[in-house]
């Protein structure tokens, strides 16, 4: 059975989140960990916008649903740096603690294929996971894109993180391909794991890096899209589609550029195949 990818292309993310979370209210339960993206003190489109997770707070309060919330910021981005941003305003607005995840518990975990990753242990206790990443290029001598799957680098510990940016010919480097698909089948694939929802912004996706400070470049789309599945592979696939058409390193590229997707399928996180269906906002 196909995935669906819910997709808006009206820059409408209020009407589209709330959209989105009626579509799966069913499957949202009990404790929610909203996941953003706040990878340094920049704002959108560097970061989730503000007016995307506000919409999901309110909601799942106004729902009676408890909310964690928290990221992890880049290594090199100090706790000073980040303690201003936007996102931790939103959720002191509405009474919520924004976590710093590299301060939190942390465990690590091994996958059927032997591959270990120490990562926190906040988004597992909670009952579903609601993440919001925007779609982004990235470096090209690291992960190439980032959205839906590599969100989960932000639940990382430090140390995991390094060796997930080392160059691969030095030893204590790891795959990091892999970690990033092993990091998503701990999440979904183990018994008792949350539920997901994923909404993404690719409205004005980063080109050439992830961030502005690297050379991130904003383009806006026409059309841009705002997209929403249950399976991070799937807008991973249609989001590499649409960087294609504005990234110059991705001309006469496949899906095999992104080595995390093909493993996210190798290792049955969810279904490849997808189809689109527009929300009618109004």
């Amino acid at each position: 059975m196909k995935e669906i990818i819910y997709f808006t292309t009206e820059e409408k993310r209020k009407e589209f989140t709330l959209k989105v979370l009626d579509i799966f209210k069913d499957q949202i339960k009990g404790t929610v960990f909203i996941k953003p993206n706040m990878v340094s003190y920049e704002e959108f489109p560097t970061t989730t916008h503000p007016e995307t997770l506000e919409t999901v707070i309110k909601y799942l309060q106004e729902n009676g649903h408890e909310i964690i919330c928290g990221d992890g910021q880049g290594i090199d981005v100090s706790n000073k740096k980040v303690e201003d941003h936007i996102i931790k305003k939103i959720c002191k607005k509405y009474g919520i603690e924004f976590l710093n995840l590299y301060n939190e518990p942390m465990r690590k975990f091994k996958s059927p294929r032997g591959f270990t990753i120490k990562m926190s242990e906040i988004p597992f206790k909670a009952n579903s996971i609601i993440s919001l990443p925007n779609l982004k290029s990235h470096p090209h001598w690291e992960l190439h894109m980032t959205g839906a799957l590599k969100i989960v680098v932000g639940y990382f510990t430090t140390w995991e993180r390094i060796k997930m940016h080392m160059h691969a010919y030095i030893p204590l480097a790891k795959n990091r391909w892999k970690m990033i698909a092993e990091a998503n089948w701990f999440l979904m694939k183990q018994k008792e794991s949350p539920t997901h929802l994923t909404i993404m912004d690719a409205m004005e996706p980063l080109i050439y890096a992830n961030e502005i400070r690297h050379g991130g470049k904003p383009v806006k789309l026409r059309p841009g899209y705002l997209l929403a599945s249950k399976c991070p592979t799937v807008l991973d696939i249609f989001g590499f589609d649409i960087l294609k058409k504005v990234e110059p390193r991705y001309k006469n590229r496949d899906i095999s550029y992104v080595p995390y997707i093909k493993y996210a399928i190798k290792y049955g996180i969810c279904n490849s195949e997808y189809e689109l269906k527009e929300v009618e906002l109004d």
